[in-house]
């Protein structure tokens, strides 16, 4: 299994390469995410999270990193393991946060602005979540100790599980850790589970919900508790126990009696049902719960992050407009009415993805993007009428995807059955030509209660940008059932699974057939979880061109006892068990009409899935292989629901990829399965993807031969040195005497400086293009980031690494031999680097803008004044500043 998945990996990176400007499948695990943006109490600097693939350590890892509020110092503060949860002491002069470099979660404290972090706790069964209590104290939440009987059963290798059952399941409680002295004490004595916690201003109680049965997540009639604690001597309080359905979650206690929260409306309670977001104030001395007047009919908006602040008797916080969530800043009173609301309806505000604001609630700093503008920190102002104002772009988070084109998204609205509106995101094929016809992915997303909003979409389950730089339209449909519109929207679909989604999305097929240009035939649909069971839906309709199904139902009945929320889940969309009405659930169920499917259908599931359980991925396969149907299905070993080993994610784009292509009848390149990452035959491969004219290297722009440039950062620099081919074009207009017989792929060596400056100026009147040398400091900046494993020096001819004195020897021998034009190789002989630059740091040294000489080449020497630069046979390789602008 270990070499196949690396040669698939292989194949990911090394056969599906488009342009370079594009956003490419490559780039899907190259985009990092940035998170948990908190500034420090004083105001003076802030700390955040970036989210990023390791390849060694086959998954994504988060790391901490501390910026001054401009951004313009931004420091890497952890490197080794997941280092996630930063928050700042009161104090501002330290920072804690949770690490994996020990077998189990710790927290970790570190001085700032930097230096090696400190293990400050040292629990055996790990930390869950933490706050700090004072500058010297933490308070911690995680599992209680092992107990005689689990520890006895661990020694006796007895991993037999009591399913569901009130022994197996342990407490999770709080805990104080003194800093200084390492001391741990215990503060709460609950036999549930603490999922959530938050301290008071004062210091002196915490508010907990909790867990307290293993049937919680199973059966809808099981709920939440919800205690306050006191700190000092452990006694606890229940609140709320006269609604035993209240649900709250994101606890902010604002002052010491005063706790904002959110909880989620529903008239489906009793079966834990999809609601809306509402607002609410919870007075702890009067026990008084007041649910502030948001005057919105959609609620509170849906981020996955904490999206409720308190400052200077303001809130702010979101309102729910389906796609996006609009800020809005709400001015209460003492007993929380609202006397003034200021919503924020324009700009980049709507596309937030993370938030926060300073304590003395003067600043907005937070994180936004769209489906064709990358992820960006920016800060406003915040005026006293509640205004976001001097708004300023900080940091670009993936610097590299300035390089880069994307497909212009655009959002869009049509009519489903029943009149319905439905709105949806389309993100256009990159450079879209309206007399062209594109292929179409129908995409959705998973929950149903979920929604896919006007922000960056980028993972291994979806990847719109990648498909747009291969020449497709995406689709995706925020279909009736999903979150982010209201009460009315996300109740709809209860007793009516498929029955409104499925229509939404063909209507929206419909709509954009109509209306953009699109192959009919090229549409085909993907998603995950419940974007896979809709994906299935939609097949039963009609065919498509091919379909993506990861993690998908078939089967309701065996779901109702197979799925860990199964009993919940199925009972409230389908209104009743399968015991009551075991025709609804065949109905219901794809896996008995596969026979009218005619749709290829590929299917990934995780072994280890409990959300759809991998038996549904069997009888799905079974089914239509039985039937004699197109059908291929990649099992990830040792994966949930949700896929985690990189491996398995490259794996499953690939695969996509490959079955998209091949039912499309796209061909594109791709290596054969058995070639090695760096052999020879490789080489051929990617010398077919440079440009040649005539058999000379080299890019044709407005009738003459160039060199071709690549995108590095904010350049674009020659893919190979200047070669004779390239400077016949200027030779046969103004020097026909010097033009060029033989061997026109060779680079030009030791050009004169005045024949270098009039050819730049000869391609500036020909086609616009300014170009000029590399510079010293451009060219160190590539070849740090860009090597490869084979260069023409010294070595590549003699089999070995000489020292500089036998270097010395070498090159006197290769002298007195004439040696040295036979070695110069045609450009783009060896192979090259990862973006495709050849002879880097070989063939030739190359002259730079300030007139040195630099890389290495097989007479190159340092600190020696014996070779002079003329006598380096210096090449030339140009760049164009800003993307030839």
């Amino acid at each position: 299994m270990k070499k196949t998945t690396i040669f698939f990996i292989i194949l990911l990176f090394t056969g599906l390469i488009f342009s370079k400007d594009v956003f490419t499948y490559q780039d899907i695990f190259k985009y990092q995410r940035i998170s948990d943006l908190k500034v420090s109490p004083n105001n003076t600097f802030i700390v955040f999270t970036k989210r990023m693939a390791d390849k060694k350590k086959n998954s994504w890892i988060t790391q901490v990193f501390y910026s001054d509020l401009n951004f313009k110092n931004v420091i890497q503060l952890t490197r080794k393991a997941n280092n996630f949860s930063p928050k700042i002491s009161p104090d501002s002069k330290r920072i804690a946060f949770v690490s994996t470099r020990d077998k189990k979660s710790q927290i970790y404290v570190m001085t700032l602005p930097g230096g090696d972090p400190k293990k400050i706790s040292n629990y055996k069964e790990g930390v869950r979540d933490f706050k700090w209590l004072d500058n010297n104290r933490i308070i911690f939440s995680a599992r209680e100790m092992k107990g005689y009987i689990e520890k006895k059963r661990k020694k006796d290798k007895d991993d037999a599980i009591d399913v569901e059952s009130l022994k197996g399941f342990y407490p999770v409680r709080l805990f104080c850790l003194n800093i200084k002295t390492g001391d741990i004490k215990r503060i709460t004595f609950n036999n549930s589970r603490i999922s959530e916690f938050e301290i008071s201003p004062d210091k002196k109680r915490v508010i907990t919900s909790e867990i307290d049965s293993p049937k919680y997540s199973i059966d809808a009639k099981y709920y939440m508790k919800y205690f306050i604690y006191n700190i000092s001597n452990s006694e606890s309080e229940p609140i709320f126990k006269k609604d035993r359905f209240f649900k709250p979650y994101s606890f902010n206690w604002i002052k010491s009696e005063i706790i904002l929260m959110k909880e989620n409306k529903s008239n489906y309670e009793e079966k834990r049902g999809p609601g809306y977001p509402l607002l609410y104030a919870y007075f702890v001395k009067e026990k008084r719960l007041k649910r502030i007047n948001l005057n919105w009919d959609w609620g509170l908006g849906d981020l996955y992050s904490k999206s409720i602040y308190y400052r200077n008797n303001k809130i702010f916080t979101l309102l729910a407009k389906g796609v996006w969530n609009y800020p809005v800043v709400l001015n209460v009173d003492k007993e929380f009415n609202v006397k003034k609301r200021k919503i924020i309806k324009n700009g980049i505000f709507k596309n937030i993805d993370y938030f926060t604001i300073t304590k003395n609630g003067k600043n907005l700093f937070f994180v936004a993007s769209k489906p064709d503008f990358p992820h960006r920190v920016y800060v406003a102002k915040i005026s006293k009428s509640g205004n976001f104002i001097n708004l300023r772009e900080l940091y670009l988070v993936n610097e590299w995807t300035k390089n880069k084109i994307f497909g212009k998204r655009e959002i869009l609205h049509w009519k489903s059955e029943d009149n319905r509106d439905v709105e949806g995101i389309l993100i256009y094929p990159v450079n879209y030509n309206p007399n062209k016809k594109y292929p179409l992915v129908l995409t959705f997303h998973g929950g149903p209660y979920a929604y896919t909003k006007d922000g960056f979409i980028n993972s291994w389950a979806y990847y719109p940008q990648a498909l747009a730089g291969d020449g497709f339209f995406t689709l995706f449909v925020n279909y009736w059932g999903g979150s982010n519109y209201g009460l009315k929207f996300a109740e709809s679909i209860v007793g009516k699974y498929y029955e409104l989604e499925v229509p939404d999305i063909l209507s929206g097929m419909k709509y954009v057939l109509k209306h953009y240009g699109i192959d009919e035939k090229k549409v085909g649909v993907m998603g995950w979880s419940n974007g896979a069971i809709l994906s299935i839906g939609c097949i039963l309709k009609r065919d498509f061109a091919f379909a993506i199904p990861g993690a998908g139902d078939v089967n309701w009945i065996s779901d109702w006892g197979n799925c860990a929320f199964g009993v919940q889940f199925d009972n409230l969309y389908f209104g009743k068990p399968y015991y009551e009405d075991i025709q609804l659930y065949i109905k219901k169920s794809p896996l008995f009409k596969l026979k009218k499917v005619n749709t290829p259908v590929l299917i990934f599931f995780g072994t280890n899935d409990t959300n759809v359980p991998t038996e549904q991925g069997w009888e799905f396969y079974r089914t239509m292989e039985q039937l004699g149907k197109e059908v291929k299905f990649v099992l990830m070993p040792g994966e949930p629901h949700s896929f985690r080993k990189l491996s398995h994610q490259k794996r499953k784009v690939f695969e996509e990829i490959k079955w998209i292509h091949k039912h499309l009848n796209i061909e594109k390149k791709s290596c054969f399965e058995l070639m090695k990452k760096d052999s020879r035959i490789r080489k051929l491969i990617k010398l077919q993807e440079v440009k040649k004219i005539n058999g000379i290297f080299g890019d044709r722009v407005k009738g003459i031969i160039i060199p071709e440039f690549i995108g590095f950062e904010d350049l674009m620099i020659s893919r190979t040195e200047f070669t004779r081919g390239q400077l016949n074009e200027f030779y046969k207009e103004k020097y026909p005497d010097k033009v060029y017989k033989s061997d026109l792929n060779l680079p030009v060596i030791n050009l004169d400086k005045k024949i270098i400056m009039e050819y730049i100026d000869y391609v500036y009147q020909k086609t616009g293009k300014k170009l000029r040398l590399i510079k010293s400091s451009e060219f160190n900046k590539l070849v740090k980031a860009e090597k490869s494993n084979e260069e023409n020096v010294l070595s590549y001819w003699i089999g070995y690494k000489p020292n500089p004195d036998e270097k010395l020897e070498w090159i006197k021998y290769l002298k007195k031999n004439r040696l040295f034009e036979k070695m110069v190789l045609p450009v783009a002989s060896l192979l090259p680097t990862k973006s495709g630059f050849y002879d880097l740091n070989g063939n030739l040294s190359e002259l730079s803008f300030e007139g040195k000489v630099l890389g290495d080449w097989f007479m190159s020497v340092k600190n020696t004044k014996e070779i002079k630069c003329r006598e380096h046979y210096s090449g030339i390789r140009f760049v164009i500043d800003k993307r030839g602008k």
